[in-house]
């Protein structure tokens, strides 16, 4: 019999503790928890005494009040089977914090400290173990330097460093669970990652297969975020990053990928071509870009837009009469189960571009999981998918296809 297949999600702290229309309360997360496996919840931060530290003051018990933590792992109450874990850094880069990341590596005291304030912090609340999403810098590798590295057999020292955290953090938290959460890049690969060393330790390595492309990075390039497979004249998608994964050494069953529930959002330049046109002519991204786009209501950073956030600007009853900057986009889905879907406003110059997830894409992910035996997926966020069924006939319907997929 197959073993099933693993269905995380990432529960983001901002989310409930949200104080507008937008909070995602414990009790809308039950469709959700029926059907997951794993909830990470997060971030927690490494403290600069070396100390776990939460994101928000009330995720922690208070003299009068309940913590969040112990609400998160109450959720296993409605679903037995359900592993509950404390994600610890996080997915956006922020310099200052991957400098102390990395200098704490270095520190075996440092390592000790923080290793056992978290295990009394996951076993106080009742966490099943850890997610460790540890920030590491941005850079390029001199070639000159790996190239003496690898005949002299010189070994990274940030890589061994964090072998060894992992390996000191397992052998204290026994019998709970070790998952690692890490970018797909190449570089990050090579430079930070002893994978047959590291996937020996934990339950799974989950890679964040999405932002290939993003309005930060390529604020000038408006393409698909996540593509399931490489766009042509293009170098990055989920299948390569699986491959470059497996080749460095982890196990299929080891193995994770990530699906955004958000989209990434760019204003396009001022010589977008029409509807018309891009049907003709059979075009697909990449599209010339400014910049992002202005933060949203859900997501409230630029260029990042949530799934709910996405059908409210395509067609609908709605937004029918709207006009200019607020008309509606035009939804293209020629390559969804390829690349993604897409949608921009070519009634305007310098109007939107959406790259974005569909119910479609997601099942096609799942689907390629299975074909290529591995072991889930992960969903990031679980607040930025559809959790109230506002525009969809079901509540969380990216988690939704995925597990109908994974019951096939």
């Amino acid at each position: 019999m197959t073993k099933p297949h693993n269905i995380i999600g990432f529960l983001g702290s901002e989310a409930v503790h949200r104080e507008d229309c937008h909070r995602l309360p414990f009790e809308k997360l039950e469709p959700a928890v029926s059907t997951l496996t794993h909830i990470l919840y997060g971030p927690a931060f490494l403290g600069p005494n070396n100390q776990l530290l939460p994101q928000h003051p009330a995720d922690v018990d208070s003299e009068n009040k309940e913590g969040t933590y112990r609400k998160v792992t109450a959720l296993k109450k409605l679903n037995p089977h359900l592993k509950v874990l404390l994600s610890v850094g996080r997915r956006d880069y922020d310099e200052a914090r991957s400098t102390q990341c990395v200098n704490f590596l270095a520190d075996k005291k440092a390592r000790e400290t923080f290793i056992q304030e978290a295990l009394n912090v996951v076993k106080k609340y009742g966490f099943d173990g850890i997610d460790l999403a540890w920030e590491f810098p941005r850079y390029k590798k001199n070639p000159i330097l790996s190239f003496l590295s690898s005949v002299l057999g010189a070994e990274n020292e940030v890589k061994s460093n964090f072998v060894s955290f992992v390996r000191e953090l397992k052998v204290k938290f026994g019998d709970l669970i070790v998952t690692v959460t890490a970018l797909p890049n190449q570089k990050y690969i090579e430079d930070f990652y002893d994978v047959p060393a590291i996937q020996q330790l934990v339950q799974f390595i989950i890679v964040s297969t999405y932002d290939y492309c993003t309005p930060k990075d390529n604020p000038l390039t408006a393409d698909f975020a996540a593509p399931l497979f490489t766009p042509k004249n293009r170098k990055q998608s989920v299948d390569v990053s699986v491959a470059k994964w497996r080749a460095a050494g982890v196990q299929d069953n080891k193995l994770v990928i990530g699906i955004p529930t958000f989209g990434r959002s760019w204003v396009l330049g001022d010589n977008m071509m029409t509807v018309k046109s891009i049907r003709m002519e059979n075009q697909e991204p990449p599209f010339n870009a400014t910049g992002p786009t202005p933060p949203g209501k859900r997501c409230q950073k630029e260029g990042q837009i949530a799934l709910v956030g996405v059908r409210e600007r395509l067609l609908n009853p709605a937004n029918t009469d709207k006009t200019d900057d607020e008309a509606p986009l035009q939804e293209f889905t020629t390559f969804v189960l390829q690349h993604g879907a897409y949608a921009l406003n070519t009634s305007i110059q310098g109007g939107d571009f959406i790259s974005y997830e569909t119910p479609e894409e997601t099942t096609k992910k799942a689907e390629y999981v299975q074909q290529k035996g591995l072991a889930g997926v992960a969903l990031f966020n679980l607040e930025f998918d559809d959790f109230n069924g506002e525009k969809y006939v079901v509540k969380f319907p990216l988690l939704n296809a995925v597990s109908k997929q994974f019951r096939l």
